[in-house]
């Protein structure tokens, strides 16, 4: 019986030894790879990190803020006129003209347009999604667009409601910028949500659902409220056999890849080993910069890119600000390859109608579509 004890007690210590040193070991090895991974994550994002001094100068002005003081100007200068400030601007709650020479700003409540050399002029009162009480009608910023002209703008007015503001008997205001007066009512069941676009002064089209398994697109002019049959790039046939001649426009605030694309700017990702690439459509071969890729802290081990998101495209195409994972905005100029890290308390306006091709206007992406059109549908 004590033999047996003594067997079962140094059983008990080897397998505790073990034990230790297993945990020990495991403990020893995440310890490493945090650290190798912290060391990784000290690294800049941008391989060979070196930035220059230099003062960028687009081919016409551009709108950025400083702090909560909003600037026009071809350089970002602090020195610059001040058009117009408030302490509750938020990023994305600006929507620059596509002619690039107005502005909609949205604060905590109102929705401005700001112009330079001419009074700031207070568009609509309560125009803001956020803080609306259930059951309150409101305009809804968040889904406003422009049209081509730079001369009229649309916003939704609805019911709060949840979830996600749904409601299916929204209206759908115009605004004309260059004749103030009452908003215009536009189109009638109206869902907010929706996207949307414009054919110049002529017509307002958007999605609704015909049925649960079928979305259509109907128009509304200045003659009659209509059915898709056919469009192109340069016109679209109504079921009531109106014919709307025009550029079909759709106005996309915000920056991003697919947008920064199209004015030639890409991301390769991986496009060598552990490393990212930011191209140039003159040169798609070589990279413009390049962005490291790291892991996440253990034990996800999951990589992401250094590279965050585009931001603006400056008038011209030659300059384009994107972020990176340090938190940083960096302006690069494609021409030199020189690039500068903006101060934090910069942000450049992105402009979704600025394009490097002159004859680039946005056009409703397919997706916009569902299955009851087609891009190739036959010009009306």
């Amino acid at each position: 019986m004590q033999f047996t004890t003594k067997i079962i007690r140094a059983a008990g210590i080897v397998a505790g030894t073990v034990l230790l040193i297993l945990f020990g070991g495991v403990a020893v090895f995440w310890v490493v790879k945090d650290r190798m991974g912290a060391a990784e994550r000290n690294l800049h994002p941008i391989v060979d990190f070196n930035p220059s001094n230099f003062i960028e100068v687009a081919e016409a002005p551009f709108f950025y803020r400083i702090d909560n003081k909003l600037k026009y100007a071809a350089s970002i200068a602090s020195d610059a006129p001040t058009l117009f400030e408030s302490p509750h601007l938020y990023r994305w709650d600006f929507y620059p003209s596509p002619d690039n020479k107005k502005l909609l700003a949205v604060d905590r409540k109102n929705l401005y347009l700001i112009q330079k050399g001419k009074e700031t002029i207070t568009l609509i009162e309560n125009a803001r999604f956020y803080d609306i009480p259930l059951g309150e009608f409101f305009y809804d910023s968040r889904n406003l667009q422009w049209d081509a002209g730079s001369r009229y703008v649309f916003i939704p007015y609805d019911k709060k409601t949840e979830p996600r503001n749904r409601s299916k008997n929204a209206v759908l205001f115009r605004i004309d910028t260059e004749n103030i007066s009452a908003p215009e009512i536009i189109a009638k069941n109206f869902k907010a949500d929706d996207n949307y676009f414009s054919v110049t002064d002529k017509a307002v089209c958007f999605g609704y659902l015909a049925d649960k398994n079928k979305k259509k697109w109907r128009c509304t002019t200045k003659n009659s409220v209509s059915d898709i049959e056919k469009y192109s790039r340069t016109g679209i046939l109504l079921e009531n056999s109106e014919r709307i001649t025009g550029i079909p426009f759709a106005y996309h605030s915000g920056g991003g890849e697919t947008w920064s694309q199209r004015t030639g700017f890409f991301i390769k990702h991986r496009f060598r080993e552990n490393f990212d690439g930011m191209f140039s459509k003159n040169d798609p071969n070589k990279p413009l910069i390049q962005f490291r890729r790291f892991k996440k802290f253990p034990p996800l081990d999951k990589e992401f890119s250094g590279f965050l998101s585009f931001l603006a495209v400056l008038p011209g195409g030659r300059y384009v600000v994107f972020s990176i994972d340090h938190g940083e905005d960096i302006l690069l100029d494609r021409s030199s390859l020189a690039y500068r890290a903006l101060p934090r308390n910069v942000e450049v306006m992105d402009n979704p109608a600025i394009s490097s091709d002159p004859a680039f206007r946005p056009w409703p992406d397919l997706f916009y579509w569902g299955k009851s059109l087609h891009r190739d549908s036959p010009a009306p």
